[in-house]
């Protein structure tokens, strides 16, 4: 039996881990510690990947492939497009085979959406993806960071790390992301 694939893809920057733009990288570490799945460098692909078996209250099991690149954020789409080829022979298209995981600004800390297909609406990893698979059809998990008061601050919210609170109760919002995703498949 030719159990299915999906590729979950945890956008954020290697390199600052524990920021808020690196929310899609702490949903794909989180899931991974979930089911005991093994992180491995694949320097093919540019990033970490871990693979595990669910089992949907169906009954049906199915393979999900984490990636985390190890390339800046603006340039992740190499990483995915690589990883599509090697695991999924380039057949991402098929309804499910592909999710970016990644934060959101315009959603308050605790909300999430996942949102089918559509522009990056003006974050540079799921552009980066978009260009190099030369599509939009690719459905998102977008996960709330909040949104400073003042625009001019943008950058500097995106890169810092959660507070005290938001940390308290982050495992718990990945959890409930995880299991809607997982849900869908």
């Amino acid at each position: 039996m030719n159990v299915p694939k999906t590729l979950i893809v945890g956008l954020g920057n290697y390199t600052m881990h524990n920021t808020r733009h690196s929310v899609g990288m702490l949903f794909v570490d989180r899931l991974a510690a979930t089911h005991d799945a093994k992180w491995e460098s694949v320097r093919s692909v540019y990033g970490n990947v871990a693979q595990f078996r669910v089992q949907k209250a169906n009954g049906i099991d199915h393979d999900l492939i984490l990636l985390k690149p190890k390339l800046f954020m603006n340039v992740n789409g190499k990483s995915v497009g690589k990883t599509c080829a090697q695991y999924l022979n380039n057949n991402w298209r098929e309804k499910n085979r592909l999710y970016l995981v990644h934060d959101e600004l315009e959603k308050s800390f605790g909300k999430w959406t996942i949102k089918e297909k559509g522009s990056a609406s003006g974050h540079n990893g799921v552009r980066s993806v978009h260009q190099v698979l030369a599509s939009q059809d690719m459905p998102r998990l977008r996960i709330g960071i909040g949104k400073p008061s003042n625009k001019s601050d943008v950058a500097a919210h995106v890169l810092q790390g959660f507070n005290r609170d938001e940390r308290e109760k982050l495992d718990a919002v990945l959890d409930a992301c995880a299991k809607d995703l997982v849900a869908r498949l």
